[in-house]
């Protein structure tokens, strides 16, 4: 989307100091721009090199503070941009969101990290009742043994299991 643009000047220097340097700076801007329904415009501001990240063969340049060097493209700015706004993305998020978690490798872990992965799982399910509803969570691969547990620490829900056992 981003088309032959590379170099981003970053005005937000909350967004630079805590998420663009730790993570994966693209996905931590569409993020940011779903979140704060912001938008990133063509224009050119002069700064300093913060990060510079590698993907899909291209190099990205994120900017931040003056400095000499000048950006392609501006985040954030109003949402009267003609280039991309958070709205413009919504268009490729899936209709229907699934958190699928992969339990292949249960049968690898110690026995105290078994019971670990049942008590962090509980707690994601309940995160997600904040938000959404049980059923747009998915275990996949999941040995009964783990399925078992589960349902004793979770309770009553409505998560959906792949596995050897429900066919």
């Amino acid at each position: 989307m981003l088309e032959d643009h590379r170099i981003i000047y970053v005005f937000d220097k909350r967004l630079y100091k805590l998420k663009l340097f730790k993570y994966n700076p693209l996905q931590a801007l569409a993020i940011d721009m779903f979140l704060h329904k912001k938008c990133i415009d063509l224009g050119s501001i002069s700064g300093r090199v913060f990060r510079v990240f590698r993907a899909g063969g291209r190099e990205y340049i994120f900017l931040g503070s003056s400095g000499k060097i000048i950006s392609e493209l501006i985040y954030p700015v109003s949402k009267n941009s003609k280039f991309i706004c958070w709205d413009d993305l919504s268009g490729s998020l899936p209709k229907r969101l699934l958190f699928i978690i992969d339990n292949s490798l249960y049968h690898e872990l110690h026995p105290k990290d078994q019971n670990r992965l049942v008590y962090q799982l509980n707690l994601f399910l309940k995160v997600l009742r904040k938000y959404l509803f049980d059923t747009y969570l998915l275990m996949n691969n999941s040995p009964i043994e783990l399925y078992k547990k589960y349902n004793s620490v979770a309770g009553h829900n409505m998560v959906r299991w792949l596995s050897e056992f429900t066919k």
